[in-house]
């Protein structure tokens, strides 16, 4: 690798011309344009972060987290339990409004361009997301480099490498990142195993203009336009499916068959947690060419010792709201497919 950085060095700058005739002579131009190429990718794979951000706007959404540190260096010391930071952090954003689709790969992204974070809009999961960075993090620079983490396979910021899957991709990656621990066991061993067929190259085949979201996309001609759609298809070919399994605590375990709570249960759930909310037989192949076994997910935070609130980018409220989770769970009593939770907590490093 340092012999082939030190080569592009010589061929890039003129000050080592005489070396660089040395070089390069008598060797193919297809070799030395080949060799510029590699090299670039390569530092683009090794420097993915600074490459994205440098080329993201983002000097309002900084001043915003900025704000946000300082106000947590005033009111939780870093000794302080993950709870309060995480209660504090999340209704940070309480009433941004609700956008789907709220992050991508920046302006240099390929297929999606929405920011690699931003805090004026959020989704279900990019709101978790975002607020697991901030609370792994204390200043803006560690949140940058968190915010990869979480959201990206291998820290690197191209749309086949994000964590599109909450059970089998997100899950997975923020337990091996020690971001994050599944203690659905821990509330009650009356659990369930739910089992989807998670189908990751009919959903890149399934995929249409409509998912492209290009900052420049009126300066493409429709035959590029349709050429990017093409290398999303090309992409199903390095993914298999996958069976996604999830151990889950059942509605019918949460409540009694009148409806009222297992009030034991859920004064088990530790404030700050992740709740995922499971479905079974939740059939979108038609739509987007899978199954999903998650469909929201959000923090619970007990104001109360009695109060366990859920905090959520509602897509039906249209903004981040604060909802009694026995509430929100009891509106599900008798949905088709709603089956239950997951509950994780949040580990700082």
């Amino acid at each position: 690798m340092k012999h082939l950085i030190r080569v592009h060095k010589i061929i890039s700058r003129s000050r080592y011309c005489e070396e660089k005739k040395r070089l390069i002579s008598g060797l193919p131009r297809r070799f030395i344009t080949s060799l510029r190429y590699a090299i670039k990718l390569l530092a683009m794979t090794a420097l993915g972060a600074q490459v994205a951000f440098a080329n993201l706007n983002v000097n309002n959404d900084d001043k915003v987290i900025q704000q946000l540190y300082h106000q947590l260096d005033q009111t939780v010391p870093e000794s302080q339990a993950m709870p309060e930071r995480v209660d504090i952090i999340s209704r940070f954003f309480l009433g941004k409004p609700y956008l789907y689709g709220a992050l991508g790969e920046g302006k240099s992204g390929l297929f999606d361009q929405a920011p690699l974070y931003r805090t004026d809009a959020f989704d279900c999961l990019t709101y978790v997301s975002t607020v697991l960075a901030l609370t792994e993090s204390h200043n803006l620079k560690e949140f940058q480099t968190t915010m990869l983490k979480v959201q990206y396979r291998n820290s690197l910021p191209i749309f086949q490498n994000r964590l599109h899957f909450t059970n089998i991709d997100w899950n997975v990656v923020n337990t091996q990142n020690g971001f994050i621990q599944d203690i659905t066991t821990q509330i009650t061993p009356d659990t369930v195993i739910n089992q989807t067929y998670i189908n990751k190259p009919a959903w890149y085949r399934k995929m249409t203009e409509k998912n492209l979201n290009l900052v420049a996309s009126n300066s493409l001609t429709q035959k590029e336009i349709q050429e990017r759609v093409n290398q999303l298809h090309q992409l199903a070919l390095k993914v298999q499916p996958e069976m996604s399994r999830v151990v889950y605590i059942p509605l019918t375990t949460l409540f009694q068959k009148n409806g009222s709570p297992n009030m034991a249960l859920f004064n088990k759930i530790p404030s700050g947690s992740i709740i995922e909310i499971v479905r079974s037989g939740w059939d979108l192949t038609k739509i987007i060419g899978t199954s999903l076994d998650i469909s929201h997910l959000g923090f619970a935070i007990r104001t109360s010792p009695s109060i366990l609130i859920f905090r959520e980018a509602s897509s039906l409220q249209h903004r981040v709201i604060d909802v009694p989770l026995i509430t929100y769970l009891q509106g599900y009593l008798h949905h088709s497919t709603v089956r239950g939770i997951t509950v994780s907590v949040i580990i700082l490093r």
